[in-house]
């Protein structure tokens, strides 16, 4: 057995940190989002965004929580394929199949909304630097996932594993 380096857009040293802080900026977002609801009602803030701009605040919430399901999607059919050999059979090919599809759909679509989240962000002209930085962390995690999605073949439509 011959164990070759891994390529530079597959390596661990920058993709897992990455991975991490990617997946725990999109978790912040999507727990936060009832707390701020929960802050707003008790100190009476309304929170004053135009319509756009409250669809991207939902949309990037919403993709952000679709993005942690496919991970975690992820994590659990790796797990049951370690778990026994007799698991990498054609059995967990069709949870195999609605993953890299869901994949696709979420991945891709999660980058799309982040692109227009920050769009939307950085035009408003009463949003704060904090909601635009964090709208640059948002972008950068969706791009990390996706990047690792097409790097791992987690958007390949095939059972070769």
């Amino acid at each position: 057995m011959v164990f070759d380096r891994a390529a530079w857009y597959k390596n661990s040293t920058w993709l897992l940190p990455l991975l991490y802080a990617s997946l725990t900026a999109m978790l912040l977002t999507v727990l936060l989002w009832p707390v701020s609801v929960i802050v707003r009602r008790r100190f009476g803030a309304p929170l004053v965004l135009e319509r756009r701009e409250m669809l991207a605040h939902r949309f990037i919430r919403i993709a952000g929580l679709l993005t942690i399901v496919m991970a975690a999607g992820w994590v659990m059919l790796v797990a049951a394929m370690s778990a026994s050999i007799d698991n990498l059979t054609s059995a967990l090919d069709p949870y195999v199949w609605l993953l890299e599809i869901a994949s696709l759909i979420v991945f891709v679509g999660g980058l799309a909304v982040a692109l227009w989240h920050a769009w939307i962000v950085w035009r408003g002209a009463h949003r704060r630097w904090q909601a635009k930085l964090w709208s640059v962390v948002l972008v950068v995690a969706a791009m990390t996932v996706l990047w690792i999605g097409l790097a791992f073949k987690m958007i390949s439509f095939g059972v070769n594993y």
